[in-house]
């Protein structure tokens, strides 16, 4: 059976103005039946999105495609980089390193328009019990 390779993002203090502070990558062990970290980085300053997506590298003098992932983080002089990791099996590896694309621009909030209203037409008066009868009384009698 084969088992679904887990990214986790995780923070300690949700006001700070990065997403995340740490990221594991969790695998499942054949060997021990049960999920175990493959990798684990900590004490950094994480920003979305985390990209899942196939990382190349050279091998052998050759480019071969992995299953992989990129996350976008700060380096402690302050430059955002994307980081690119590859998925071997049950391992994790560093593939390279880019810069990180600029956060998009924050979304423009527009004061809602208001809505023209129809006029309401007049209720209808729902006749009472007396009138209905009265009613079918005349109709009956041909009035």
């Amino acid at each position: 059976m084969k088992k679904k390779i887990w990214l986790w993002t995780t923070t300690t203090d949700s006001r700070q103005p990065w997403d995340f502070d740490s990221f594991r990558v969790f695998t499942w062990s054949l060997r021990r039946h049960r999920y175990e970290t493959a990798h684990i980085e900590r004490n950094l300053k994480g920003y979305s999105p985390v990209l899942l997506k196939d990382v190349g590298i050279v091998s052998r003098g050759e480019s071969v495609q992995y299953p992989g992932f990129s996350v976008c983080m700060e380096k402690k002089d302050g430059q955002r980089v994307r980081r690119e990791y590859v998925l071997m099996g049950n391992t994790v590896r560093f593939a390279s390193e880019l810069p990180c694309e600029p956060p998009p621009p924050p979304l423009e909030l527009k004061p809602a328009t208001p809505v023209p209203v129809a006029a309401e037409p007049a209720p209808v008066k729902n006749p009472g019990v007396w009138e209905g009868l009265k009613r079918r009384w005349a109709t009956w009698r041909g009035k």
